[in-house]
């Protein structure tokens, strides 16, 4: 993703936690631990950056418009999610075991 994203620039963790202003003071050693959590916040920056609001399926979007589908596919469209005659039923019951839902005292 960086390599696509900053063509000819470094890519090594190091690097990129460098160009994103991502902390390294706690990675004197190379360690499993560290550097997952340190990929994993370059990760959000590549992505586009830690989000302000509740918008991820927007964010996400911009993100793979930004970067690109993976090699060799195309995305997938949303599937349309539908509920069984069962799974209705179920949860009809389930609603009706709640005592003094709060959906039902605004006011």
């Amino acid at each position: 993703m960086a390599r696509r994203r900053f063509p000819g620039a470094p890519a090594s963790l190091d690097a990129l936690c460098r160009r994103f202003a991502i902390d390294l003071t706690s990675r004197d050693k190379h360690g499993a631990e560290i550097d997952c959590s340190l990929l994993a916040e370059v990760y959000i920056e590549l992505l586009g950056g830690r989000q302000p609001g509740l918008d991820f399926a927007v964010s996400t979007i911009a993100a793979i418009d930004e970067m690109g589908a993976p090699q060799g596919r195309a995305p997938r469209p949303p599937r349309p999610h539908a509920p069984s005659a069962a799974e209705l039923v179920a949860h009809q019951a389930m609603l009706a075991a709640i005592k003094a839902p709060l959906w039902l005292s605004v006011g």
